[in-house]
Parts: structure tokens; sequence; C-alpha cells
């Protein structure tokens, strides 16, 4: 299959993109043919993956997002893409990676009333209805069953939408093992 792995910015350090990444080259390494679009890299793709840079335009974040998007579907239809999988909350993908959480309840929970009236909140709750509402088809491939529920409760998504992924922390991330006991004393 021909995938396109869809992340505004993929940074080595950044979690989401780490764990993002190691999807991509999984694919790649099962013999799928893997594309990586972005609007910014500071490293290179996994093996077997292709990257492709889009550059921002906009006068805004926001205007940079929609644009950004627009050109995701533009190269889908042109390149032929059997699926988009985006690390992204965007209109017309089909797997979403749900890398950071509900997007709604983090604006009710933990911003003010104010922020809800402004044009950032518009866009991303139109980006994250799209994903997440119940007319669309969009899978959406959860970290926590707590990020599902909340999901559900902002947008109805129906659950047969989701997936639960395995917590998956790389060897380099995890705490060393404790040290024993005489080394402890030193």
């Amino acid at each position: 299959m021909k995938l396109a792995f869809v992340i505004y910015r993929l940074y080595r350090f950044g979690g989401k993109s780490r764990n993002f990444m190691a999807i991509a080259a999984e694919c790649a390494r099962r013999g799928h043919d893997v594309t990586i679009v972005t609007m910014e890299a500071d490293s290179p793709p996994p093996e077997g993956c292709a990257l492709v840079t889009i550059p921002g335009r906009g006068w805004s974040n926001v205007g940079t997002y929609v644009h950004f998007a627009r050109d995701i579907a533009t190269m889908r239809r042109r390149d032929g893409f059997d699926l988009v999988i985006s690390g992204e909350r965007m209109p017309g993908i089909d797997v979403y990676y749900a890398g950071d959480s509900c997007f709604v309840e983090h604006a009710i929970t933990r911003r003010s009333f104010l922020h809800r009236l402004t044009r950032r909140y518009r866009h991303f709750r139109r980006f994250e209805e799209a994903v997440c509402s119940p007319d669309s088809s969009t899978n959406i491939m959860a970290l926590t069953p707590l990020e599902i529920e909340t999901y559900r409760r902002h947008h109805g998504t129906p659950s047969d939408r989701f997936g639960l992924l395995p917590p998956n922390v790389t060897r380099d991330r995890q705490t060393p093992p404790e040290r024993r006991p005489e080394e402890r004393a030193s």
C-alpha cells in the first residue's frame, strides 16, 4: 500500500514524533511505500521512508494549518495514496494517531471561557470534529482508554472507530534498573 504519514513538525526529540515515526518505520519494514509529509523536519526520516516537506504558508498559525490540510488533500489526489495516517487532527485523513489529548477537553477544563471565542479555538475544534464526529469515517489510534472516553464524551465518536495502542516505551526512555544496595550506600 502507498501510505502518507502526516505531521506538522517532525522533531527528533518530540515524543509524539518518535512514536509516530516508529509506526511509519514498521509499515515500511513490512513492505509498504511510506512517505512522511511535514512542514518542518529536524531529522531524516526512518529507513525506508521518503520525506516530503511542504513549507508552511499563511498569515497566522491557523492559516498555515488550513493551507497544509488543503495541500495534503491535493497531494493525496495527485499521488494516489491508499491511506493517509496523521498525527494531527485535520479533515480528509483516514487514520488519526491520537498522540495529543482532546483539544476540546483541554480548552474547557484548562482555559478561560474567553479562549473559546478565539479563531484558534474555532479552527482546532472544527479540525477535531472533522476527525471525531459521528459523521466522520476516520479511525483513531488512541493511547489510553481515558482518551477514548474523553473523545466520545465531547464528540459522540462511535467506539468501533477506536483502536487502543499497546504501551510502547523504547529502552532509551525507560528508567534504568535500580542499582545494587551496596552501590546506593556510597
